[in-house]
């Protein structure tokens, strides 16, 4: 006999049972970070700010020391993927960042830039906080889906707007999110770390 079916709370962030006894991915927070990443700094290298080695939903069978991951099929008409990052950034001079939110595949490759805010040129800034948020929906789904994404990257009174812009997103396969720093010059002075964020979907 199937048993009966419990609330989803918004909170939730699980894979739950449903009647016929199908799996069906719900959300939530699928990454969740904790203490400080190591120092980007001195390096032109595109490097990740996520930290691994975290708490992570293990309900869809992300282990802590993965990136968070995406099943096939989790981005769905209605739902929305966001990220949210707080840390520290300085610099000297005004050299280049790049902010750019990805999904790879099984490799680790990217296949699809959901948002990017380009090669932008930097104020001077000794010593800042440092935010990153973004937000990406399905516009579309199957083999040729498009999701639009949304990216803003803040540090001291500067902030970074990406507009909305629609990418097309094979959206029936799985992926693992990303979210990537390049400095645009090697020095020591340019150094970004991150401390706490998360990574949900809903």
């Amino acid at each position: 006999m199937a048993q009966p079916l419990q609330p989803i709370r918004a909170t939730d962030d699980l894979t739950v049972q449903t009647g016929t006894g199908l799996s069906l991915f719900v959300g939530g927070d699928i990454y969740q970070q904790y203490g400080s990443t190591a120092a980007i700094v001195s390096s032109t290298a595109e490097t990740s700010i996520l930290k691994p080695s975290v708490q992570a939903n293990q309900s869809i069978g992300i282990t802590p020391t993965a990136i968070p991951q995406l099943p096939a099929n989790a981005l769905t008409l209605g739902s929305v993927l966001s990220g949210s990052f707080r840390g520290t950034i300085a610099n000297t001079g005004t050299p280049n960042l790049t902010i750019r939110v990805v999904l790879k595949n099984s490799a680790g490759t990217v296949v699809y830039a959901l948002a990017t805010t380009g090669a932008t040129a930097m104020s001077t800034v000794s010593s800042s906080d440092f935010e990153v948020k973004f937000e990406s929906v399905p516009a579309a789904v199957g083999a040729s889906g498009s999701v639009v994404s949304w990216l803003a990257v803040r540090y001291a009174t500067t902030t970074i707007y990406v507009l909305p812009a629609a990418v097309t997103v094979d959206t029936t396969q799985p992926y693992s999110v990303d979210v990537l720093l390049t400095w645009g010059a090697s020095s020591a002075s340019n150094t970004s770390t991150i401390f706490f964020g998360q990574i949900g979907i809903k």
